[in-house]
């Protein structure tokens, strides 16, 4: 989270959208008086970011927040889940199975909807797209008069030393059963950003590295 009263813009930081790297860059432009979590890996709801600000200045500022194809994302999360086990950090046992995965994740109170969605409708003024993630990046820089700037890859601090293996597409992951359930579950932000499911997004090769 980052709210920047000098330069009048909220940051809602998501999960599995390049959050971390878009964080870091925009706290390099932040001023005295500017708010942000320390805690790289912390994520706050867009519910909690807004009690943290009058209703002014929640109106007022730009409102920012990083998106990704639902489909794309669960199996970032996924992969992410089992990095965590692994080093048994957060004591909960993720699924094997894919499906299950799906299943145990979405039934959860902790999925994207809290940081995309608020009271039913979409909240952000800026939405950048992991899609098009330099190019949105590029556009929020001028939106906000700051100098360009590159995003850094930043590691998960749970795979540290281990080497970024290229996975499948997403859609390899899915069964007819996934597929469908994901498409009911996040209908809205597939259908406001024209999200489709057997379509391999182009991620600008650079950020392949992310799951």
């Amino acid at each position: 989270m980052i709210v920047s009263h000098s330069h009048r813009f909220i940051w809602v930081k998501a999960v599995k959208v390049a959050g971390t790297s878009i964080q870091k860059a925009l706290m390099s432009f932040l001023e005295p008086g500017d708010v942000a979590t320390t805690d790289m890996s912390r994520h706050l709801g867009a519910d909690e970011v807004k009690a943290c600000v009058s209703d002014e200045e929640w109106d007022e500022y730009t409102k920012i927040v990083s998106i990704r194809s639902p489909w794309d994302v669960l199996v970032s999360l996924y992969h992410f889940a089992h990095e965590v086990q692994r080093f048994n950090t957060e004591g909960f046992n993720a699924p094997a199975c894919f499906d299950d995965f799906l299943w145990w994740h979405l039934s959860s109170n902790w999925n994207n909807k809290e940081f995309w969605m608020l009271d039913g409708g979409f909240w952000a003024d800026v939405h950048i797209r992991f899609e098009h993630l330099e190019l949105d990046f590029s556009d929020l820089m001028s939106k906000l008069n700051f100098q360009s700037t590159e995003l850094e890859r930043i590691d998960s601090p749970y795979d540290k030393g281990i080497p970024r293996q290229p996975r499948s597409h997403y859609s390899h992951y899915y069964s007819r059963w996934g597929k469908d359930y994901v498409a009911e579950f996040f209908q809205d932000e597939i259908e406001k950003f024209g999200y489709s499911f057997d379509h391999p997004f182009d991620v600008g090769g650079n950020w392949n590295w992310i799951r």
